[in-house]
């Protein structure tokens, strides 16, 4: 029986080599260089090898009827009606025929969006390609993938709110490197796109609070209520939400979220036009870095935005709730509170000096 335990270790190290060799693929995490890991050291939010949220975030909470591993078998089990919906409405819109002197924003499902501001392009979050680093797992919905790379015209900002695959996709970046002038990012990343052959001089790495200018646009990095974790080590990367200021307008990306108090601070500094929210992908195991529908009301109103626009939403199943559960409450509650929701269908452009821009209801909207 030698035999068949040699062929049993022989297997094993095979894959065992294989997952090894795998993970060397610039897709996954990247150590910085020692120069730059001296920087990150002096950050006030990174304590003990990891980067703080600002309040204590357990990353989910557990019962003893719902301990850790129920929590993840329900995620796996998505097949329930609603959670993966049939095809979602969405327009055709050609960005490299889009003229160049409105100012928009348009959702390219997800957390993806395209903007342009005063002549100047930003894309935010895109996962064009895949999302996951095991290309069987939790593929995007067929219609989802209307648009590839290629349908993207010159960026001039790419902004990363965090390095999760559903937020930061190699291989969108990698087919879109010679259409992006400039990365804003936050500490840390760098070494990502530093190894994706991003010039040094084309990277602004920044900490919470810290900000970039250039022309008459400004940037600022603000914290974030989540977590990262992009191979096998937690948070050793940080998260953040941006603030876009331009002479025409000023826009919030929250990115995800969990609700925190520092929204009360943002208002004070800044009039915010239209504020980019997620509200979906949640879950009462992830209250802290997801922030629930009932939540968001609360959170609107201490931002004091003149529009919202909700995202997280049309490609991927990351969560068991029905699609139109937080659709149809947010609805509800823009009407009780009287915040001024902004509903575009898919890749629809919202014409942010038009303030009297009509969209379908949500209602209307959905499967």
């Amino acid at each position: 029986m030698n035999w068949l335990r040699y062929s049993i270790f022989a297997i094993i190290g095979g894959v065992l080599i294989f997952i090894l060799l795998y993970l060397q693929h610039p897709l996954f995490w990247k150590r910085p260089s020692w120069e730059r890991l001296k920087r990150i050291k002096q950050s006030p939010h990174y304590k003990y090898f990891q980067f703080k949220n600002l309040s204590k975030t357990p990353l989910m909470t557990y019962s003893k009827i719902s301990p850790r591993w129920n929590s993840w078998l329900n995620l796996i089990k998505k097949a329930k009606e609603g959670v993966r919906p049939p095809i979602i409405p969405h327009i055709q819109t050609d960005l490299h025929k889009l003229e160049k002197n409105i100012n928009a924003i348009i959702w390219l499902w997800h957390s993806a969006f395209f903007m342009q501001l005063d002549w100047k392009t930003f894309l935010v979050d895109p996962t064009l390609v895949t999302w996951s680093p095991i290309p069987f797992v939790n593929k995007a919905f067929p219609w989802a993938d209307t648009y590839k790379p290629k349908d993207m015209p010159h960026i001039d900002y790419l902004l990363i709110t965090h390095d999760h695959y559903d937020h930061l996709d190699y291989f969108t970046v990698k087919e879109l490197r010679w259409k992006i002038g400039k990365v804003v990012c936050w500490l840390w990343i760098w070494a990502h796109f530093e190894r994706w052959w991003f010039k040094n001089e084309d990277i602004i790495e920044l900490d919470w609070e810290q900000e970039f200018k250039e022309w008459k646009l400004k940037l600022t990095v603000l914290p974030a209520r989540h977590f990262s974790w992009r191979l096998l080590r937690p948070n050793n990367t940080l998260r953040c939400s941006f603030m876009i200021e331009s002479p025409s307008s000023t826009i919030y990306l929250a990115g995800d979220w969990g609700y925190d108090t520092f929204y009360r601070e943002i208002w004070k500094k800044w009039d915010i036009d239209i504020a980019i929210v997620e509200n979906w992908q949640y879950s009462k195991s992830w209250k802290y870095i997801h922030t629930l529908p009932q939540q968001l009301p609360q959170t609107i109103k201490e931002l004091w935005a003149k529009r919202v626009i909700p995202a997280h939403n049309g490609k991927y199943a990351l969560s068991t709730h029905l699609r139109k559960e937080p659709l149809e409450i947010l609805s509800k509650e823009a009407e009780e509170y009287h915040f001024n929701l902004l509903t575009p269908q898919i890749w629809e452009v919202v014409n942010i000096d038009n303030k009297k821009q009509v969209f379908k209801k949500w209602r209307e909207n959905v499967d």
